[in-house]
């Protein structure tokens, strides 16, 4: 009987293909102050690893460049294969955030 490796790990394992480059694309994401920096950072990065076509190889990378007193504004850099993805990481991204009580101010 065979099990993925990822049942007996307890983890995704991803093997890159050698011909596959990954792309990356930067956006600015401006968030209600719902949470503290650190959880909300957490939220976007797991909101964009959920995303089907995100790289699982590459973390994206989001950095906070705004503190405002009502609002949080983040550059956000994000990896896939290919450009037609970025836009609908973004708008997962949106989905999941909106779900978890965020409300979004501007992308």
């Amino acid at each position: 009987m065979c099990h993925p490796y990822s049942t007996i790990s307890g983890e995704i394992s991803a093997r890159p293909n050698p011909g596959e480059e990954l792309i990356n694309h930067s956006f600015e994401l401006k968030l209600s102050r719902s949470s503290d920096v650190e959880s909300t950072i957490s939220d976007m990065n797991r909101g964009i690893l959920t995303a089907p076509w995100s790289s699982v190889n590459k973390n994206p990378e989001i950095k906070l460049i705004n503190d405002h007193q009502e609002h949080y504004t983040f550059e956000i850099n994000i990896f896939s294969l290919k450009m037609v993805y970025f836009q609908k990481i973004k708008d997962f991204l949106s989905d999941f955030l909106v779900n978890k009580g965020y409300r979004i101010i501007e992308h």
